[in-house]
């Protein structure tokens, strides 16, 4: 495979020219794989003449061994902070074997070359400044590509964001979601430094990025130790999911039984409550560090919560019946409990014998005991120990009124613990006063007199390699070169892309635009796909993907404002379709959903989220009930427990966790309100989708077969219009691309056809669209791990009932390095963006075209076609 890299010009405005006459220039030629290839030579030459400053010095490109090892017999002088090392013979002249000396910003010695090395392109003035490597081509070893690597390690662990960037994570991760800039300069100049000091104390070895001294720093910063900043309505955090785990876990001092000597939890736990040790959904954790919830005082406050990313409804009730379940029945399967698998057989069956304080066959068990019998002294005991102080007077009132008819003092103290798990001075590091009352409850609404229509967005996060899902068969469209696209792909996939034998599958091309191939064939494993599309129920979008402005190969980098190529940014503008962010806080389908219920157009609309609060459910509220997100699993209610149970804690939670006045935490408030509302509607859903079955329940995916249930209850919710959103991950094919592909669309396929299968028999097929999308497309060329890495440019695809069966956009007639797309590697600048697929759709929901600005505020500045309802859809 091919191999490209950056390089410095002295006059990067002429290559471009340079390249298109290369046939002119005496010393280069065009290859026959249409590259410029020139005679080079390398020129070398003294930086400074004089004594540089020390920022000159570290400007210079290339680094030095020792001038020990470097030198014959030298000398050293020194001007300021700077020394330059010389060979006696040259002792007072600055030659091009000198080796100057400075410190750096984070306390490293950094010796330079007094040397600048360019390569000439030979007989013209153009010249780059020569790469810097380690590996002797003449002379390889081992020893060599390990320096180069560390060098490499050193440029990024030395960089000047590291130190801030570090900061405020850890601080973010120690329960401050927003520090302050104060705090941040602190523990970056003792990562920096390697020191800090606190009342004659020193903490750290002096070494850049000591990360006891940064820890140090943090820890014993006011902002962390001032009790007084708890009444502040913006500090502190959420908890983190798993750490309310292992927090109830210590503070009821939990122990193992004797046929379990280790504590065993749930295998799944990431599903249940969002978070387990090693699970992380992405390489970027549980949460985004940036995330804020779509509306309340966190978001109002233009404040930032990772945590609230991982409170959804399912999530918040899930977690909620197992810290419930471990108080009453220790760590146990029983009853939503967190405990793994039992050891024993028909353990499970004894679930309905339990009563609180019943910790048979748990694998722990609670072991506290308050060191007071007198109820409002252990309560105070408990709120130390469970709430850091922080529960309220009136919480606790409310709790001793609630557990005073407890049958025992022990079921007294079980009863206590239960709100207080509940309680938001739990789930979060501020205080709450509450104003008395409840939070608003669901409305009862009436089934809508309007057709029904639902949008599903399935999402394939990770980048999906769409340059294997459909692919040229038979072609006659050529580039300049005169290669057809087929001996293109053929050429620039090499050994990931589909061979012969594989391009069975054949989609004869339907579609307005001219395409390079008569025939296109999907992968192997989409026979599915194949049969959608020969049923003119699927369409193709050709090369599409985020365009923020008009976009070509020179001006690519300014000309977008989305950080190309990079899982997060592209993931999250894909879900925004706003790069300006001209609507605050809002994404496609949650503006989708403000503008259908607005007066003027009536209809009821819903943004849905299977598992997750994805950003594109975001938006204006004023008029439009905020995002649902519903569990795969369907919903759980609240605190289940034996018959023989009385004690129920739902209403006392819902009033511990009402309406709070303006001075109360807004993390805590935040925690309330989606607590209460996480009841609503799991109560809410749990008899709508009573009964509802589907054709074949045990095919395809859970997340896809739930989006057919809800879709059924849309008379119990009242709606007309339903904006969901699925996600698959694992797309991320760095290597063995091919093989995993294959995997994945294998189920891919599956999960399809079993929803199509059960939309048709409820008769839904010609009121959905479900189109798949992903954050990019992928390298054309494989690397070395017979991978690909991140591009631009791709392939969707959208199916329904009402779709005329195209291939919409243009699959490119030049995929080599030569096209006017290809910015490198076959990295392909998108000619479709994602406002050209979404205009279509939303006119095919009922927007009108003078909303259609507002729902993509960028779709003018593109320079892309905007794709209308008639040339997408039948209907």
């Amino acid at each position: 495979s091919k191999t490209f890299f950056r390089v410095l010009w002295n006059a990067p405005g002429e290559i471009r020219q340079f390249v298109d006459d290369c046939p002119s220039k005496e010393t280069c030629k065009t290859t026959t794989d249409g590259f410029c290839s020139c005679d080079t030579e390398v020129v070398e030459e003294t930086a400074y003449e004089s004594m540089p400053t020390r920022e000159q010095v570290l400007a210079l490109p290339i680094g030095s061994v020792p001038p020990e090892s470097a030198l014959g017999p030298f000398m050293t002088t020194a001007e300021g902070s700077v020394k330059v090392h010389a060979e006696e013979s040259a002792y007072g002249r600055f030659s091009a074997k000198s080796i100057f000396e400075v410190t750096d910003d984070n306390g490293v010695t950094q010796l330079r070359r007094n040397l600048l090395s360019r390569v000439q392109l030979t007989g013209t003035s153009l010249s780059f400044l020569n790469p810097v490597h380690f590996i002797a081509r003449h002379d390889e070893a081992l020893r060599d590509a390990w320096y180069e690597t560390e060098a490499t390690l050193d440029s990024y662990f030395y960089h000047r964001n590291v130190g801030p960037f570090v900061s405020t994570h850890f601080a973010k991760r120690f329960g401050v979601s927003n520090p302050s800039t104060t705090l941040i300069k602190s523990m970056t100049a003792a990562f920096r430094s390697g020191r800090f000091d606190f009342g004659g104390v020193q903490f750290g070895s002096g070494s850049y990025g000591d990360l006891g001294a940064l820890l140090a720093a943090m820890l014993l910063n006011s902002e962390l130790r001032n009790t007084l900043l708890d009444n502040d309505a913006s500090f502190g955090s959420l908890k983190e999911p798993l750490l309310k785990v292992t927090a109830l876990l210590r503070n009821l001092e939990f122990q193992a039984t004797p046929a379990f000597p280790f504590f065993t939890l749930a295998t799944n736990m990431q599903d249940r409550i969002g978070q387990m040790v090693f699970k992380s959904p992405t390489v970027f954790n549980f949460f985004l560090p940036e995330f804020q919830p779509n509306e309340g005082r966190i978001s109002s406050a233009s404040l930032v919560s990772p945590e609230a990313e991982l409170l959804t409804s399912p999530t918040i009730i899930s977690l909620m019946n197992g810290l419930l379940s471990s108080v009453k029945y220790g760590l146990d399967r029983c009853y939503a409990g967190l405990a793994g698998d039992f050891a024993e057989e028909g353990a499970w069956s004894n679930c309905r014998y339990r009563k609180p304080g019943d910790f048979v066959n748990s694998t722990g068990f609670p072991n506290y005991s308050p060191s007071s019998q007198v109820v409002r002294a252990a309560l105070s005991e408990l709120a130390t120990i469970m709430t850091s102080g922080r529960l309220s007077t009136a919480d606790r009132e409310l709790i001793i009124e609630e557990t005073r008819n407890a049958p025992d003092p022990q079921q007294a103290m079980v009863q206590a613990q239960q709100l207080i798990v509940g309680s938001s001075a739990f789930h979060s590091t501020g205080i709450v006063n509450r104003t008395g009352g409840q939070r608003s409850q669901r409305d009862d609404v009436k089934p809508s007199d309007r057709p029904y229509r639902a949008v599903i967005v399935v999402f394939l996060a990770g980048g999906m390699d769409s340059y294997n899902m459909i692919v040229p068969s038979s072609c006659d469209g050529t580039n300049e070169a005169g290669l057809d696209v087929l001996q293109q792909y053929i050429a620039e996939r090499g050994e990931v892309g589909l061979n012969e034998g594989e391009r069975n599958l054949v989609l004869d091309v339907r579609g307005p635009n001219q395409q390079p191939c008569d025939k296109f064939a999907v992968h192997p494993s989409l026979p599915f796909v194949q049969q959608l599309y020969d049923d003119e129920d699927l369409s193709f979008f050709l090369n599409a993907g985020v365009i923020n402005n008009p976009t070509n190969k020179e001006n690519y980098q300014g000309a977008s404002i989305t950080q190309l190529f990079a899982h997060n940014s592209m993931q999250h503008e894909a879900g925004q379709i706003d790069p300006n962010q001209e609507i605050q806080r809002s994404g496609i389908l949650g503006r989708i959903s403000h503008v259908l219920n607005g007066e003027d157009y009536g209809f009821r609309a819903q943004t849905i989220g299977i598992q997750s609060l994805f950003n594109s459910l975001g938006g204006d509220n004023s008029n439009a009930p905020p995002p649902l997100v519903m569990s795969d699993r369907g919903p759980e209610s609240l605190a289940p427990r034996p018959w023989r149970e009385q004690f129920d804690p739902q209403d006392p939670l819902i009033e511990l966790n009402g309406p709070t006045d303006a001075s109360s935490s807004v993390f805590g408030d935040t925690w309330s309100s989606l607590f209460t509302q996480a009841i609503n509607d799991n109560e809410f859903f749990e008899t709508a989708l009573d009964g509802i079955t589907l054709e074949n329940e045990e095919c395809g995916s859970r997340a896809l077969n739930v989006v057919i249930k809800m879709m059924e209850t849309r008379n119990d919710r009242g709606v007309d219009r339903d904006l969901f959103q699925i996600n698959f991950g694992g797309w991320d094919d760095h290597a063995e691309m091919k093989a995993n592909l294959g995997e994945r669309f294998v189920g891919l396929n599956e999960y399809l056809e079993c929803f199509v299968n059960n939309a048709k028999a409820k008769g839904l097929w010609d009121e959905i669209t479900l189109i798949t999308m992903s954050e990019f497309g992928r390298t054309l060329t494989p690397n070395t791990n017979y991978g690909t890495d991140h591009a631009w440019g791709g392939h969707a695809f959208a199916m329904g009932g009402g779709l005329k069966g195209e291939l919409l956009g243009q699959y490119p007639f030049d995929i080599t390095p030569d096209s006017p797309l290809n910015v490198g590697r076959g990295r392909m600048i998108p000619t479709l963006s994602w406002e050209s697929i979404w205009t279509s759709i939303i006119e095919w929901l009922g927007v009108k075209e003078e909303d259609f600005d507002y729902v993509l505020p960028n779709a003018q500045q593109t320079d892309t076609p905007l794709l209308r309802r008639d040339q997408v859809f039948n209907n």
